[in-house]
């Protein structure tokens, strides 16, 4: 299901023992307090996020994706 969604690049929806310590890593650097210091880079992101969507919002995904990889 995850395939036929198109979600199979999401790091939440990966399996797997190596997977799961990649996720707990991520998960401590960007949960709880942690994430305060990531809040500045996050809002410049969202700013670009709506520009692009206001010059192609037929892109929806594509900006959905650029703005969650990073």
């Amino acid at each position: 299901m995850i395939y036929s969604c198109g979600l199979d690049w999401v790091l939440t929806y990966i399996s797997g023992e190596g997977h799961r310590i990649r996720r707990t890593a991520v998960r401590s650097y960007f949960s709880g307090p942690a994430s305060i210091k990531h809040r500045h880079h996050q809002e410049q992101e969202v700013h670009v996020l709506i520009a692009n969507l206001s010059k192609s919002p037929e892109d929806l995904e594509k900006h959905i994706k650029q703005l969650v990889v990073l």
